[in-house]
């Protein structure tokens, strides 16, 4: 939309926080709401990965270990994240899905 403030820092243009420049984004990123703050997060990520595909996958499978923990998604996620920090990976974002009956799948 077009703005006719007149004031000499105007852009000449109302738009909402995606239209903003990357670094006008983080600047004023703390005065965003909360949903604009984890989108901006998110979107971060994904351009972050999407300029860097290259990274570890890692699939485990369990065995003879107690149970309880791997249906806590919320236990074995910290444990993960904290073996993860341990081993000096950088961990740039987590998603946890609880399958029903059958564990977790980080």
């Amino acid at each position: 939309m077009e703005c006719l403030c007149g004031a000499g820092t105007c852009r000449g243009s109302i738009s909402g926080f995606s239209g903003l420049s990357r670094e006008q984004q983080a600047r004023l990123l703390s005065r965003a709401s909360p949903y604009v703050q984890e989108k901006y997060r998110r979107e971060l990520i994904v351009d972050h990965v999407g300029s860097n595909p290259s990274g570890q996958h890692l699939l485990v499978d369990y065995w003879d270990c107690e149970t309880g923990l791997l249906t806590d998604k919320a236990a074995l996620s910290s444990l993960i994240t904290e073996a993860a920090h341990a081993a000096g990976a950088s961990v740039l974002s987590t998603h946890a899905h609880e399958f029903e009956r059958l564990g977790v799948q980080r």
